[in-house]
């Protein structure tokens, strides 16, 4: 869900904003049958579950009809559980942040001059 504000001027003074919420649940569930010439078939299974919630927000403010500021924040709380039949199981859970600030100079309707200072975080993994 995300919330649009502001105006689409472009004159000195303009602003637009960006506020959103994010969820997201995943599961993937595997069953794995590996062949071994020691062994016989062997058989194995794992099950992963995520879940994801972020607030972010973006910010544009027009300094003039050409050169425009942007600042951008996210918060992010992740959680993953996984377990598989070899007995490994691993639970965890991170706060993430992630910010940038840009200044962006149009050249002409096709050409833009941009720079960008960015931070940002990934959640680990079990593998």
């Amino acid at each position: 869900m995300r919330f649009l504000g502001g105006n689409d001027d472009t004159a000195k003074g303009s602003s637009r904003y960006v506020i959103g919420l994010y969820a997201n649940a995943g599961s993937e569930n595997f069953d794995y049958r590996h062949p071994s010439l020691w062994y016989g078939d062997v058989a194995s299974s794992s099950d992963y579950d995520t879940n994801r919630y972020a607030t972010y927000g973006e910010y544009e403010y027009d300094l003039s009809a050409q050169l425009t500021l942007i600042a951008g924040l996210r918060l992010e709380r992740f959680e993953d559980e996984y377990s598989d039949t070899g007995a490994f199981s691993s639970d965890n859970n991170d706060n993430l942040w992630s910010g940038e600030v840009s200044t962006r100079y149009t050249l002409s309707d096709h050409s833009m001059l941009y720079a960008t200072l960015a931070s940002s975080q990934k959640p680990g993994g079990v593998n």
